[in-house]
């Protein structure tokens, strides 16, 4: 070891044992140290005492609870849910509920008297009751804060609303809940008679259906008939319209032969007329029976042509009758056809309502039966039931008892960077103008009494606080972390400001500022501004109340190594630092420089 390192490792022992001496010279300088050393415990033990039960504590909290509501019928029941809530919150002490008048809870929440109250208006019930009328409206609750009194109190404030709207809720629920089981009892024995009236009238279906189908079959064989008939009409009709038509074409003819005759006989009556006839009573014989033959063969002709005519019309109509007989053959198809499907209908008509009448009557059953099940149970049980239907297993994971233990990792994390501070701050670690040492054989020298003092804070820290109760899993690594962290603290405290003076006891300021909100230490980092969440992995409070949290609260290994890793970076690179800067000493020069102004100005 060469002479120079000698005489630095020397001078360094010799600043720090002047520092010792000085430390129990004078009684003064040992009170202001004690002080010093018992500050940090004050600021940690304080904070966690106040925190100590607070959320178990709002039995304390005043909240009124104005009650103007007014009965109202629902069924046969009469509704008084106001009251009801009343009764309930008189066992409920999680609040201070105190039960005033509406005026006196709206200007009690005005002059701050009450932190809130709840309101409770004269319609509610009514409202609640009007879930059985066609136009249901829903049930309000006027809710009354006055956030200025306490930011913290009127977030407890908003937990005793939900408290009481729970309450209500479930009263009403467990209200009209059974009320509607009542109602269910009804429609079980409505559905058992249903069942029964539905049996027989499918019953009565299957019966009819049996007749339908014996008279489709019926039908069908009619129809059968009907064809049969109207085919044999058909030919009947066609044979008519031959004969007709010969019968026309006789006519015709027979007409022809009369109309001859008639002309015949005229001829004959001329001729006789004119014929020189010896017997007068020939002639005359002659004469008169050529007349009569005309007249009669002209009768006759007429006759003929009324046959001839009728004829024709018996010609038609036959052939009317064989188009109308065909017809009636298809039609009579079509009803043979018809029929067969409606026999076969009714045949699944009878069979469908025999299945329909055993279905339906079995459902109507079973649905009677399931109902039992509900409207058979004790009320007092169903109404417990569907006040609570589920309940929630919370299974805790390192279950914490108070607040005070679950808050205690960052206020004694905390205190130790607080007390770092007033130490680094009260006590000098700078030579101003004594030129005897080094810069770097200042920093060395002087560094054992600040991390003796650190050590010194954090055991009385540890001491109060371990009597105050809170939770310690593991005792050893409790104390080792609390010294490490103390230890680590004071190194960059001491460093920071040991090389830039007054800048460095500012920046440890900042830091300290910027690292109660960004190391989750009370609220989570996520509900965090983006800053905050961005500097979080680069704050040192981060890892120190990690390695805390995992000694008392419940240790995860992974979680600890990689905490106490980590937090041992920020010292490495500051001595680095340090070394570099103090060793080249510019640095050192100006900043003394700085600080001898400013001490000489008489204002710092």
């Amino acid at each position: 070891m060469s002479k120079k390192i000698i005489e630095i490792v020397k001078n360094i022992f010799q600043i720090a044992k002047n520092d010792l001496r000085i430390a129990f010279s004078n009684p003064l300088i040992v009170l202001t140290l004690i002080g010093i050393i018992i500050l940090p415990s004050l600021y940690a033990n304080l904070n966690i005492m106040a925190c100590w039960d607070p959320y178990d504590n709002t039995d304390h909290i005043e909240i009124a609870i104005a009650n103007s509501d007014q009965s109202a019928t629902y069924g046969n029941k009469t509704l008084n849910i106001g009251s009801d809530v009343v009764d309930a919150l008189k066992n409920n002490t999680k609040f201070n509920w105190t039960f005033v008048s509406e005026n006196e809870a709206r200007n009690g929440v005005k002059s701050g008297r009450y932190y809130s109250a709840m309101i409770i208006p004269k319609n509610f019930s009514s409202c609640i009751a009007s879930i059985d009328s066609n136009k249901p409206q829903a049930a309000t609750l006027e809710y009354l804060v006055n956030e200025k009194t306490n930011p913290v109190a009127s977030r407890m404030s908003d937990s005793a609303s939900k408290e009481l709207q729970r309450q209500v809720s479930n009263n009403i629920v467990k209200v009209l809940d059974v009320m509607a089981v009542e109602k269910l009892t009804i429609l079980k024995t409505a559905l058992a008679s249903g069942s029964s009236k539905l049996s027989s009238g499918a019953a009565q279906v299957s019966s009819g259906a049996a007749q339908v189908s014996g008279g489709a079959k019926q039908v069908n064989s009619g129809a059968k008939q009907v064809k049969s008939g109207s085919k044999k009409i058909s030919a009947g009709s066609k044979k008519l319209s031959k004969g007709a038509k010969n019968l026309t074409d006789g006519a015709a003819k027979a007409h022809y032969g009369a109309v001859e005759v008639e002309k015949g006989a005229t001829t004959v009556k001329e001729v006789a007329k004119k014929a020189d006839i010896s017997n007068p009573m020939v002639k005359v014989m002659i004469v008169n029976g050529s007349e009569k033959i005309a007249q009669a063969s002209g009768q006759v002709a007429n006759g003929l042509n009324q046959l001839a005519n009728g004829g024709d019309k018996v010609a038609n109509g036959s052939t009317e009758l064989a188009t109308s007989t065909e017809k009636l053959a298809n039609g009579s198809n079509e009803v043979a056809t018809g029929s067969v499907k409606l026999a076969n209908g009714a045949v699944s008509l009878a069979s469908g309502s025999s299945t329909l009448a055993a279905a339906s009557a079995n459902a109507l059953l079973s649905a009677s039966d399931s109902l039992s099940g509900i409207t058979s149970i004790n009320k007092d049980y169903l109404g417990d039931y569907f006040y609570s239907p589920v309940i929630l297993n919370r299974n805790a994971l390192n279950p914490i008892e108070h607040y005070g233990s679950e808050v205690a990792p960052f206020y004694l994390i905390l205190s130790i960077w607080v007390g770092c501070i007033v130490t680094c701050v009260m006590i000098k670690m700078r030579f101003l103008k004594d030129k005897r040492y080094k810069p770097i054989e200042v920093y060395f020298g002087k560094m054992g009494l600040f991390l003796t003092m650190a050590l010194l804070q954090t055991t009385v820290t540890m001491v109060w606080v371990w009597s105050l109760g809170i939770e310690i899993e593991n005792m050893y690594l409790f104390i080792f972390s609390m010294y490490f962290v103390a230890l680590v603290f004071m190194f960059l405290m001491y460093s920071l400001i040991s090389i830039f003076g007054l800048v460095g006891e500012g920046a440890a300021i900042i830091l300290l500022v910027l690292q109660i909100s960004s190391t989750g230490g009370i609220y989570p980092v996520e509900v965090m501004p983006p800053f905050f969440k961005a500097i979080n992995p680069f704050m040192p409070m981060t890892y120190a109340i990690t390695m805390i949290r995992e000694a008392c609260l419940g240790l995860h290994l992974p979680n600890y190594i990689h905490a106490i890793g980590m937090l041992a970076i920020f010292p490495a690179i500051m001595l680095i630092i340090a070394v570099i800067i103090k060793g080249a000493g510019r640095i050192d020069k100006k900043v003394n420089y700085v600080e001898e102004k400013l001490i000489d100005s008489g204002l710092f």
